[in-house]
């Protein structure tokens, strides 16, 4: 919720102008004037606005349980305002150094393809939940080995809370998805063939991925690990965000399958090797899937008939293979660079100002009591209800001795 409160603000007075400012005063690097939306294009700015909230919200999964509320807003006002903006501005707009809508573009031939932003926003958010969860340490008792953690305790750090709950989410954010890749056509009329095969692609990918992590985890778990398979299907949503308008279907499903089993591998090297606590596995998901959603255009998108129909230039449609799977993989490691410093810097300043993580007390206690004033969810009747006439004890004995 404050998410979207702080992203909406900040995003109006100067994360637009920095995503993309006024062409003529923009440079590669940033986007400079347009300050509070002068130009009045409400419709551009609506739309971006719902991509710099996710990209601020994906973080928020790695920092679960943990996180002090302010430290919470700072980072997101940060990620609103300047990290995500930047990266924007680099890939989609007139005048970025990566963009392929750049017509004077420079420092690369034709420019990067990010469809709906496996890297913009997907990487963003999860390489910086990354630096997050790094720099805020595991949870009380994630990794202890001293028997001290409760079989309760255990089973909500394998499970979650409430599996039903994270299954609807689950479906929740695929259904939305529809509106991220498709809506990215920026038009209904006369793009409805484009976004009907972004659909396609994007529900293959998602299926693909779930189906994937399924199969993983019965063979090396040995059983149907539900919190893995929603993460599955993200991992395959994730990774078709990018290429979903230039790629074929049966591409969409290979895609699915590999983001699938690298958010698998991605969420055991953390947990198991690298002892990083991540509870909702956002890295692996955004961060890891993000990364391969950007590079896996330049393997998939082969086709030059599929890249000129998504709307692209002749520029970007006549690039080389091997070129466009160079500079896709330059994208990538440029976003994870320019994340992870910026990360770095906002989440060490938090724990250096002993500022980023609550108390062990309160993580105890839970953060809803600790910050919030009460628990999130009271199962306790609100009202009991005594019978207007109870016998007392003695009017009970005098009671037996009559029937006696």
């Amino acid at each position: 919720m404050m998410d979207a409160c702080i992203g909406t603000i900040s995003f109006f007075l100067f994360g637009y102008c920095i995503a993309y400012g006024d062409d003529e005063q923009s440079n590669g690097f940033i986007g400079v004037g347009n300050v509070v939306l002068l130009s009045k294009d409400y419709n551009a700015f609506f739309f971006q606005w719902a991509f710099a909230a996710t990209a601020a919200t994906i973080v928020s999964g790695s920092v679960a349980e943990r996180c002090r509320l302010d430290a919470y807003f700072f980072y997101t006002l940060c990620l609103t305002l300047w990290v995500y903006p930047i990266v924007v501005h680099w890939m989609w707009s007139n005048t970025g150094w990566l963009s392929p809508f750049n017509e004077d573009i420079q420092a690369i031939e034709g420019g990067v393809i990010d469809f709906a932003g496996s890297g913009v926003v997907h990487m963003v958010g999860g390489w910086s939940g990354l630096c997050g969860a790094y720099f805020l340490g595991p949870r009380y008792l994630r990794f202890d080995t001293t028997g001290q953690r409760s079989k309760v305790l255990q089973r909500q750090f394998a499970f979650g809370h409430n599996v039903p709950f994270q299954v609807l989410g689950t479906f929740i954010l695929w259904f939305g998805w529809y509106g991220f890749n498709p809506g990215s056509t920026l038009a209904a009329n006369g793009a409805m063939t484009l976004a009907s095969k972004v659909a396609v692609n994007t529900t293959l990918a998602a299926a693909a991925g779930g189906a994937t992590v399924a199969l993983v985890e019965r063979l090396v778990g040995g059983i149907w690990m539900i919190p893995a398979i929603c993460n599955g299907i993200l991992a395959g949503l994730v990774a078709v965000t990018g290429p979903c308008a230039v790629v074929k279907p049966w591409a969409a499903i290979l895609i699915g399958i590999t983001g699938g089993f690298f958010y698998w591998c991605s969420s055991n090297l953390l947990e198991k090797f690298l002892k990083i606590d991540d509870p909702l596995d956002a890295f692996s998901v955004h961060g890891v899937c993000g990364f391969w959603g950007v590079i896996n255009t330049g393997i998939f998108a082969y086709d030059k008939a599929d890249i000129a129909f998504a709307g692209y230039s002749d520029a970007v449609v006549n690039l080389s293979q091997g070129y466009r799977f160079g500079i896709q993989l330059l994208a990538a490691v440029v976003i994870a660079a320019w994340t992870l410093i910026n990360g770095c810097i906002m989440f060490g300043m938090l724990r250096a100002c002993k500022r980023l993580r609550i108390s062990e007390e309160d993580e105890k206690k839970g953060l809803d009591m600790a910050e919030h004033g009460g628990i999130g969810v009271d199962m306790r009747r609100s009202y009991s209800v005594r019978p207007s006439r109870v016998l007392s004890k003695d009017e009970l004995n005098n009671l037996k001795d009559d029937i006696n």
